[in-house]
Parts: C-alpha cells; structure tokens; sequence
C-alpha cells in the first residue's frame, strides 16, 4: 500500500537522494500523488473453536442455624457477615453511582483534554473498584 502522508514519502525519496535538502525533497514529493492500493475483499473467514471451560465441582455450603430466642420464629446468620456485606454493598453502591455521575460528566462541552484524561482515569479506577467489591461480597456470602 501507498504512503499518502508526505513527510514518509519525503524520508524515502531523501533515501535515494542523499545529498538533496529536506525541503527540496518535501518539495520535490508534494507535487506528486501516489496512487493508493484498493483493499480486497476478504474470501473466507477462519473458525476458531471456543476453549471449553474447566470443569468446576460444585461447592457445598453448610449454613449455621442459631436457635430462636423466645417469641421469635426468624432464622438468623452470623450476623458479623450480614453487617459487613451490607457495608460492601452500600461501599458499591456508592461507587456505581460516583462512576455514573463520571460518565455523564465525561459527556459534557468545554472539557480540556487534561480534564477528560483524568476522568477516565477516575472512571477505569471506580470500574476496578467496583469489580473488587463484588468479589468481596461473593466472598463474605461464601463465608456465611
């Protein structure tokens, strides 16, 4: 395929002209067109088979039953998980609504480029953040 920039074409014919100037070859380039290649259609496609996933043995889970206290029927859970899973779940809460907010702010006029920059640095680190929660959460309820 043709080079259509011309600085690349200037440096290739600076190559088989060594002692021309770097103007006289930019110059000497600009005049020309170069005729660009037609891309051809591709004839096939390659099949790739999926890679099986390894096989997981399921997990048993054993629940710990408190007995009631008197005049109460409810089944209760360790419930140092239960407040801890809902400290990560407000924790992650909190975070998909700062990565929302991230986004639409991405979205408005008059940004600088810095700006924009640092907002999706914040928004990849809430993404990262928020995926870590989940696997806390999963993890306390395994715990359970």
């Amino acid at each position: 395929m043709a080079n259509t920039d011309i600085f690349t074409r200037a440096k290739a014919y600076r190559k088989q002209h060594p002692r021309t100037a770097w103007t006289d070859c930019v110059k000497a380039v600009a005049g020309k067109k170069t005729a660009v290649k037609k891309k051809t259609a591709t004839v096939g496609r390659v099949k790739h088979k999926k890679a099986e996933p390894a096989k997981v043995a399921p997990r048993k889970i054993k629940v710990k039953i408190k007995p009631a206290k008197k005049g109460s029927s409810s089944i209760t859970i360790s419930g140092i998980h239960l407040a801890k899973t809902k400290t990560e779940l407000a924790h992650q809460h909190g975070l998909v609504t700062a990565l929302n907010r991230h986004k639409t702010l991405l979205k408005t006029k008059g940004l600088s480029a810095g700006e924009k920059q640092q907002i999706r640095k914040d928004i990849a680190s809430y993404t990262k953040a928020i995926k870590t929660s989940k696997q806390h959460v999963t993890a306390l309820k395994r715990s359970i």
